[in-house]
């Protein structure tokens, strides 16, 4: 197997990103956050609470991912139907642009949550 690039890894994990907002149980949760961010703005969070705020939304967005990954491997394996060598290639990369996707999601989180805490110090 040749090795990938890094563009052709970040390429899957957007691709990931995509296929999983494509669900209704992903749209509920980023409908919830982007309540949760409004109610964040209305009552004027601190910064060390914003980031306490978007650290935990973020792992419930990260783990629905997660969640999505690991039903398509169990898709792969459902005694109900049989897959198809073709299924079985769609659903194994489906698991893996998922899988990479959280782990993008994750660490974006951690940036967002580290600059607002850390990027006002310089301002100071």
């Amino acid at each position: 197997m040749k090795q990938r690039t890094l563009r052709e890894s970040f390429a899957d994990a957007f691709d990931g990103l995509w296929m999983a907002l494509r669900e209704r149980n992903m749209r509920i949760h980023v409908v919830f956050a982007a309540v949760v961010v409004a109610l964040g703005f209305a009552v004027r969070l601190e910064p060390i609470e914003w980031a306490g705020v978007l650290l935990v939304v973020g792992m419930v967005i990260r783990d629905e991912i997660k969640n999505s990954a690991i039903e398509r491997l169990v898709d792969l394996h459902s005694p109900l139907r049989p897959a198809t060598p073709e299924e079985i290639v769609a659903r194994a990369r489906e698991a893996k642009h998922l899988a990479a996707a959280s782990v993008l999601w994750g660490a974006v989180t951690s940036v967002v949550c580290g600059a607002i805490i850390i990027v006002p110090r310089f301002f100071r």
